[in-house]
């Protein structure tokens, strides 16, 4: 399998939270997401710094730079509840970023970071068969 395959099972799995995901299809679908983020504002050529309040763009013009990463959302949040099952945590642990005191959220961010970086439990566990087997 290699990096096309893993965006396809994520894509297949988009509104799937259940089981788990190996480390590099999460990263191979986050890669994927960020590259089609970066395109569709390359591709609609919005300038840097046009997304201000004083310069607010025409929605007919942001819209199709928002689509598509807004698309991608639900199967990037899908694969991160899955790569969190691996390694044995809840999928609740994603909206921990949502906190309200933007200095704590670097810190969750970071340890989100880190357990996406962290191998999987080895053998099956309350999530489901290990994705390696």
């Amino acid at each position: 399998m290699g990096f096309a395959a893993d965006v396809f099972i994520c894509l297949k799995k988009t509104a799937d939270f259940r089981g788990r995901a190996r480390r590099r299809e999460f990263w191979s679908f986050l890669i994927f997401w960020i590259i089609a983020a970066v395109a569709s504002v390359l591709a609609f050529e919005i300038p840097p710094g046009s997304f201000n309040t004083a310069a607010l763009l025409p929605l007919a013009k942001s819209a199709p730079v928002l689509l598509i990463p807004l698309i991608l959302i639900l199967p990037l949040a899908a694969v991160a509840v899955r790569r969190l099952h691996d390694i044995g945590l809840s999928g609740w642990w994603l909206v921990s970023a949502a906190a309200p005191i933007p200095v704590l959220d670097v810190f969750i961010v970071g340890a989100q970071v880190v357990c996406f970086a962290k191998a999987g439990t080895a053998g099956p566990n309350r999530y489901g068969p290990d994705p390696r087997a």
